[in-house]
């Protein structure tokens, strides 16, 4: 597992989304992100823990977990962007509860 980010801080938060688009951490690390995000949006998806929209220093981060147990940051462009993706991820996770044998591609 690679974590890009040596210094869980907004700044380096923000830095390397802007760079990368998505980053990946460990679960640890999402309690110091949480601790300085606001959340907009969260709901337990019962398959992969919560999903969340977080906004850090104006910037909109849609947060999941993986299914190798890291926590994925996803910068998108604005909240309605973040409803989208999340309405995709939890109609994937619907349908995987339902035993589609579908799988979320995490790491495209």
């Amino acid at each position: 597992m690679n974590y890009p980010i040596s210094d869980i801080s907004p700044e380096s938060i923000i830095k390397s989304l802007n760079a990368n688009g998505k980053i990946y951490l460990s679960p640890d690390e999402l309690k110091n992100i949480l601790s300085f995000s606001e959340i907009i949006f969260e709901q337990n998806t019962l398959i992969s823990d919560f999903i969340r929209i977080l906004k850090i220093d104006d910037r909109i981060i849609v947060q999941e977990k993986t299914d190798k147990n890291e926590v994925a940051l996803h910068l998108v462009k604005d909240e309605p962007e973040a409803k989208i993706f999340i309405d995709e991820r939890l109609d994937i996770y619907e349908k995987m509860w339902d035993g589609c044998g579908c799988k979320v591609k995490y790491y495209d």
